[in-house]
């Protein structure tokens, strides 16, 4: 067991260097958006970590949030790498040993619960059907404290997955939009009631959630010819787009461990939340 584990980690890790070279020296809208979207997340966990009383650091990071949860839903179905699993129970294991709660479980379990939970979603009968369509953000919002108290982004992260899967099957259509804004709404709302952003911050957040929003909205997988004059940051978006797991987990890890060392009088015994 242990040896077949190893032999398709390993696969895994060579298909996933095979697939970063893909497109060799050209940037994908895929790399674009994923990059802008670390940046965006590395400024949030600054904040989180380190500047607790700034809260426009977590405004600025929460720009970026909704990429990653719509790109779990609009991937197309596939056998889960196991990287995923394995970082996310990686930076549980950080977590738990520097005394931080075990729960809520960091977004890597949000975006495997939403790629598996998205297949199930009939998407033509959630546009045809008025009903249907406004129920489902009503429950995110409904449930979301409670389950953002064991998954991060809770309901709110499989309710952009569902639009990320409705996005990539469906046409265009009054239905489409009207569940695009319908997800805004919900997403600009709870993050509000949770953050209590100061005005300023938050109309900043508003601004930067709506244009992710407008550019998911009309995201389409592509190459971008020109891409290698782009003056050196070609090479740049191209590193942070394709190797987002591992910046997520190791930036995270180090975040977490100087944390920790600026804050030894925070550290407590296991505890659940």
């Amino acid at each position: 067991m242990t040896t077949s584990l190893q032999t398709r980690l390993a696969t895994e890790w060579q298909a996933l260097r095979l697939q970063g070279r893909r497109h060799g020296n050209l940037v994908t809208s895929t790399d674009l958006i994923k990059a802008l979207a670390l940046i965006n997340m590395v400024m949030d966990h600054l904040g989180f970590f380190f500047f607790p009383d700034e809260p426009m650091w977590r405004a600025v990071g929460r720009i970026g949030v909704p990429v990653w949860l719509f790109l779990a839903g609009y991937a197309r179905p596939s056998r889960m790498s196991l990287w995923l699993p394995a970082g996310g129970f990686f930076l549980l294991a950080v977590d738990v040993s520097l005394g931080r709660p075990l729960f809520p479980l960091n977004i890597l379990f949000t975006i495997m619960l939403t790629r598996w939970v998205v297949q199930f979603i009939p998407v033509q009968r959630v546009l045809n059907d008025i009903l249907l369509l406004m129920a489902l953000p009503l429950f995110a919002v409904a449930a979301y404290f409670y389950s953002n108290l064991f998954l991060e982004y809770g309901t709110v992260g499989l309710l952009l997955g569902i639009w990320g899967r409705i996005m990539r099957e469906a046409p265009d259509s009054w239905a489409r939009r009207l569940f695009a804004l319908l997800c805004l709404a919900v997403f600009l709302f709870l993050q509000q009631l949770v953050g209590e952003f100061k005005v300023f911050a938050y109309l900043v957040m508003c601004a930067g959630v709506t244009f992710t929003f407008g550019w998911l909205y009309v995201f389409q997988p592509r190459i971008y010819p020109a891409s290698e004059s782009w003056y050196g940051l070609a090479p740049v978006v191209r590193f942070l787009g394709r190797h987002t797991l591992g910046f997520y987990v190791w930036h995270l890890t180090l975040f977490t461990l100087l944390w920790a060392w600026l804050n030894p009088a925070e550290i407590k015994g296991f505890h659940w939340f």
